[in-house]
């Protein structure tokens, strides 16, 4: 990656980069969620 980034801004693109990943499916799901309820 980048040479001269911070150790601490570091830790925060990796943790922001997790709790993406960890929203996407919940957003995935929720969406799908949606879809069926309009359906009805």
């Amino acid at each position: 990656m980048y040479k001269n980034i911070l150790p601490n801004e570091e830790l925060f693109i990796n943790k922001f980069k997790s709790t993406v990943s960890n929203l996407f499916p919940l957003i995935k799901y929720l969406e799908i969620e949606t879809e069926a309820l309009n359906r009805r």
